[in-house]
């Protein structure tokens, strides 16, 4: 009878610890290349719930869908091909799931509203990424936006600003993928442009005075989407911003020009120095 006791005593040492659990972890994983890996762990756990040391069980590991992923004896998971796969973790009969998504980047597209705008317009543009397998991928990724030529156009957030006349391409970026479009930024057809005031000013020295520019066509009527370019004819007497804005600067006179496309339009400036202080009275005595 105690042999016996013994026997079934050595039998469920044999067996290891009882395991009424087993969790994966990490629970869920997505891995965005070829051969990216994660080292997965096994919990086991017991009856009232507690941890049981790892290296008194044996675990067996699956992968579902081997041609996504695949894992080894240990519970590294190695990245194959896009989609979705289960791994299990199995202790005897007792078992545990993590969830995993491969998306693997393969090409990267833009697309525009427009391939051709005015300056000032801004036009949205969408990206689309695809897997390996031709399917879109759904996992959000950060993409980069540059442009070719910051003078024709300029992009941020999906969203590009044509500046100046001519092409530039915009490109998204995502890893090593790059896609881009090209946006043709051209100037609308005017007759003139217009300058106001359109008479001299006189300006003292220090001032500021904003001139405004319009282009006209034939019938007098605005034209948007013309970029005007200024100049000085003397910067030492006035300067002039990209806007319109004139700076005296000394004594003389210069003359400001608006131009775009072979067009201009020219109005003069005249410094003169500031207001003279006033006399003091010992001085008016004396000169009488």
């Amino acid at each position: 009878m105690k042999r016996s006791a013994v026997l079934i005593a050595l039998a469920v040492a044999a067996c290891g610890p009882s395991v009424k659990s087993v969790s994966v972890e990490p629970a869920r994983v997505t891995l965005d290349a070829k051969g990216a890996t994660t080292q997965f762990k096994a919990v086991a756990r017991d009856d009232k719930g507690q941890p049981i040391d790892a290296t008194k069980v044996k675990v067996a590991w699956s992968s579902a869908s081997p041609q996504s992923a695949t894992v080894d004896e240990s519970g590294l998971l190695v990245a194959q091909r896009s989609g979705e796969t289960a791994v299990t973790a199995s202790i005897g009969e007792v078992k545990g799931t993590a969830q995993v998504v491969v998306s693997i980047p393969a090409s990267i597209s833009v697309t525009a509203v427009s391939k051709e705008a005015r300056p000032g317009e801004v036009v949205p543009l969408s990206v689309v990424v695809v897997d390996d397998t031709g399917k879109p991928v759904t996992v959000p990724r950060t993409i980069t936006w540059s442009t070719s030529d910051a003078a024709v156009a300029r992009v941020a957030d999906g969203k590009v600003e044509a500046v100046g006349p001519g092409s530039a391409t915009i490109t998204a970026a995502t890893g090593q993928l790059k896609g881009g479009v090209t946006l043709a930024v051209r100037v609308p057809e005017f007759a003139k442009l217009a300058l106001t005031p359109a008479k001299t000013q006189t300006l003292k020295k220090g001032d500021r005075f904003t001139f405004k520019v319009a282009a006209l066509d034939k019938k007098g009527q605005k034209v948007g989407g013309v970029p005007v370019a200024w100049k000085s004819s003397d910067a030492r007497i006035a300067t002039v911003s990209p806007d319109g804005v004139v700076t005296a600067v000394k004594k003389g006179s210069a003359k400001i020009t608006a131009s775009a496309s072979g067009k201009s339009a020219t109005v003069g400036v005249s410094v003169t120095d500031t207001a003279a202080k006033p006399k003091s009275k010992s001085t008016a005595k004396k000169k009488k």
